[in-house]
Parts: C-alpha cells; sequence; structure tokens
C-alpha cells in the first residue's frame, strides 16, 4: 500500500498522502523508509485490528473472529515513524487532525499521522448511516425524487 503510494508519488513529481489501516501499516513497516525518502504523509486508522473484517458475516463467530479476523494488536506507530525519521502526530479531534495535516503537508517532510478510533463504534456508527441512508432514499423514491 505505501510502495503504490510511493510509485504513484513519483510517477506524479507530485507529494502524496496515503490513507491505510493498522493491521496493513503492521504489514508494510519497511515501506515507511520509502515515504520518508519520498516525504510521504502517512495517515494510519487505528481501531486495534482488522476493523474492515467487522462488516464481513464471520463477525458473528465471536470464538474464531478476534483471533484470526480482530487481532487486536495494543500497538501505537509512534516508534515506527522515530524509526524511520517521520514526524508523528496523533490528534484527537477533527479539528486537531485538520491542523496536522496542513501542518505536514507545510513542512515538506514525511509524516505519520495516527488516527485512533474504536472498531464496535466504528461498526455501530456506519450501520447507523447506511440505515438512515436507506430511508432517505426510500422516501426520496416515494416523493417521486424529493429527498
Amino acid at each position: 500500500t505505501i510502495a503504490t503510494a510511493c510509485g504513484y508519488a513519483d510517477g506524479s513529481a507530485r507529494r502524496g498522502v496515503v490513507f491505510l489501516g493498522d493491521l496493513a501499516l503492521l504489514h508494510d513497516l519497511n515501506s515507511l523508509q520509502a515515504a520518508a525518502d519520498r516525504d510521504l504523509i502517512v495517515v494510519v486508522i487505528n481501531n486495534d485490528g482488522g476493523g474492515i473484517f467487522s462488516y464481513l458475516p464471520i463477525r458473528r463467530h465471536e470464538n474464531v473472529f478476534e483471533r484470526f479476523f480482530g487481532t487486536p494488536h495494543g500497538l501505537s506507530f509512534e516508534h515506527a515513524a522515530r524509526m524511520f525519521a517521520l514526524d508523528y502526530a496523533r490528534p484527537e479531534t477533527i479539528d486537531e487532525y485538520r491542523s496536522t495535516l496542513e501542518k505536514a503537508i507545510a513542512s515538506n517532510d514525511g509524516a505519520l499521522i495516527e488516527i485512533r478510533t474504536d472498531r464496535t463504534e466504528n461498526y455501530e456508527e456506519q450501520r447507523r448511516l447506511l440505515v438512515a441512508l436507506a430511508d432517505r432514499t426510500t422516501r426520496a423514491i416515494e416523493d417521486g425524487g424529493h429527498a
């Protein structure tokens, strides 16, 4: 994932920003060197495991889900950022994130921005949003296209 972002940045002769999950970054840690060499900004969504797998039916099988899919690790990426000489930040709010990203872009240095989230809250919020979207869509269809 990071190597692809580096290749894209090289090919476009522009600086890049890559978004990825914590498990993807754990599997791709050594690519942080390439990110640092290209002043790439890496934004990692750290929900302490494979949050994306929460959307699969396997989620209902609690006896295997956490061990093989959720795979909680309890790690922060601060030390990885330091190891590869990337600026590091862990904003707590959307305003802090915006400010952190603007600072990273202005600095022209590589950076790792870690966003901590809760897997269960992420899943439940997305389910609420999908229900609201379905409701809004149904109403729009029933009202002749007026949402």
